[in-house]
């Protein structure tokens, strides 16, 4: 079942730098990587981030799957500043998933 993601890049002060709509039925979304900023990902449907992600690493970009296939490529991820990959909790706090 496809699923609506928002990608959002904040910087340090909780401010969004970019954002992007991820539907998981479609191609993967290529973005490039943001040296200081955090990516959060919430799943539109619940309001939080999904319980578990799969990520793999390909030379220096970072792959993101929700489901089946990748979803998001952060190219150049591995050499600019490899900013945190969070999910936000049902109390608004916010979670780490590891990284590949």
């Amino acid at each position: 079942m496809a699923k609506q993601i928002t990608l959002a890049l904040k910087d340090n002060a909780g401010n969004i730098v970019a954002q992007y709509n991820i539907n998981t039925a479609g191609s993967a979304v290529h973005i490039q990587a943001v040296e200081g900023v955090y990516y959060q990902i919430t799943d539109q449907a619940t309001g939080i981030g999904p319980d578990s992600i799969i990520t793999d690493r390909v030379e220096d970009n970072l792959l993101i799957s929700f489901d089946d296939g990748t979803d998001v490529v952060i190219e150049n991820y591995f050499t600019q500043g490899q900013g945190a990959l969070v999910g936000t909790q049902m109390d608004g706090g916010l979670f780490d998933y590891p990284v590949a």
